[in-house]
């Protein structure tokens, strides 16, 4: 029969977290989960900026980010934002982990190493401890579930249909729109030109790239240049082409013809 060892909140306080990984106490058993990517800090930390120029704009009370939180005596959470109310921020301590008071407004981001009973396990604690709702967001799917404690049943909403998170007792006025904080991830677009010098790519001025070659003497035909990516594909497709060298040039209007356009 294995033995379980549980922790205090002392011991647990007494932990120093590894590189690549951080602790949460779950029941008194460690919970260990690997530090969260970069798109998921980009995410908290844009809410968390949201959230924080709002409440400290209207008074409203105080936003702390990424802090353990004491659910139970032998429960502690990370959440990555939550909200305590003005009348309530008082009670909690500066200088102590983990924040003895229970939050109003809890946000968590989903990563891909959160399974789904973890999650629903996390969101009940909360509840319980009187958290009065919490914001569990999707980036994967663009989703965003809100739960309060009247139900464990999701109010769920979508960034594709423009849906916003909104908490009017908790925070009147407040909007976050999902489509701008669950916005899809920006692929680098590095423009890639190139001309074609000694048989090799090389970078070149934004003008299309122009690649042109004598006649064959025996066809009396001439040749007009073919684009930017007839040029990068040219080596690709006819094997030793150059640019001085008519028989490649024949050789790729047999294979491509739409590629290299002649006039007779």
């Amino acid at each position: 029969m294995a033995i379980r060892t549980l922790l205090t909140i002392e011991q647990y306080n007494a932990l120093e977290d590894p590189p690549g990984v951080r602790y949460e106490l779950d029941r008194g058993e460690l919970f260990v989960t690997p530090s969260p990517v970069p798109r998921h800090n980009i995410i908290s930390g844009d809410i968390y900026r949201r959230l924080y120029e709002w409440v400290e704009e209207h008074n409203l009370g105080q936003v702390i980010y990424a802090v353990g939180v004491k659910l139970a005596e032998d429960t502690v959470r990370r959440p990555d934002a939550m909200f305590f109310r003005g009348e309530r921020v008082r009670d909690v301590e500066p200088d102590q982990v983990p924040i003895a008071i229970v939050p109003d407004l809890v946000v968590e981001i989903v990563s891909k190493f959160d399974r789904p009973d973890d999650l629903m396990l996390r969101v009940r604690q909360y509840l319980r401890a009187g958290v009065q709702a919490v914001w569990v967001l999707y980036p994967k799917s663009r989703e965003a579930y809100r739960y309060t404690p009247r139900s464990l049943q999701p109010t769920v909403l979508d960034a594709d249909r423009g849906d916003r998170l909104e908490e009017p007792e908790l925070l009147p006025g407040f909007s976050l729109s999902l489509p701008e904080i669950l916005r899809r991830p920006k692929v680098a677009e590095v423009p890639f030109k190139a001309t074609v010098s000694n048989r090799r790519l090389l970078p070149a001025s934004p003008e299309r790239i122009q690649v042109s070659a004598p006649p064959p003497r025996s066809s009396g035909r001439s040749y007009q240049p073919c684009g930017r990516k007839s040029a990068i594909a040219l080596r690709s497709i006819v094997p030793g082409w150059s640019t001085n060298t008519p028989n490649s040039l024949l050789a790729l209007q047999a294979i491509a013809p739409a590629t290299l356009k002649t006039m007779a």
